[in-house]
């Protein structure tokens, strides 16, 4: 009796194990097209906003209302060194207005004949609905309009949602 019931747990673990589900580790990119309804500038830099539509990987069909900022931040600045920074806010809405939202924030010290920036990074900060409680991670890469009003954002998923 004592054989079979361990047998039995024993088998019951390795059930579970095997029928345990894997999450996919595979980074996806989603490229989000969206048409300007509001810019700015100020001194050091702009921000625009813009929206759309889309279809994001184990998200599904959602509209999306993002704006990035771009700048030089003066105050922090030295004769020698600029202290850049880059703002993306994020929301992504599904059919039934269930939300996430992404928010991303990098800020760099380099000197002022620098071109170079960091890899601009994003996280998920929240969500409502089906979303409550979903994670992710992953890089960024805004594409202003060439003669258009069309904006190119392209999120680079490396850590899967997960809720």
């Amino acid at each position: 009796m004592g054989r079979k019931l361990i047998a039995f747990v024993i088998g019951a673990l390795l059930a579970l194990v095997v029928a345990a589900p894997v999450a996919a580790e595979t980074e996806k990119t989603v490229t989000l097209v969206g048409t300007e309804y509001a810019a700015d500038a100020w001194c050091c830099g702009h921000f625009m906003s813009f929206k759309g539509t889309a279809v994001v990987p184990q998200l599904g069909a959602v509209t999306f209302d993002a704006t990035f900022a771009n700048g030089i931040d003066n105050v922090l600045s030295t004769a020698e060194f600029k202290h850049s920074l880059r703002r993306l806010q994020l929301t992504l809405e599904s059919r039934n207005r269930d939300t996430v939202t992404i928010w991303g924030s990098t800020d760099w010290v380099s000197p002022w004949d620098s071109v170079e920036e960091p890899e601009l990074t994003w996280s998920v900060t929240g969500g409502t609905g089906r979303f409550t409680g979903l994670s992710g991670s992953g890089t960024y890469k805004v594409t202003p309009p060439d003669c258009s009003s069309s904006h190119t954002l392209v999120l680079t998923i490396t850590t899967p949602w997960r809720g």
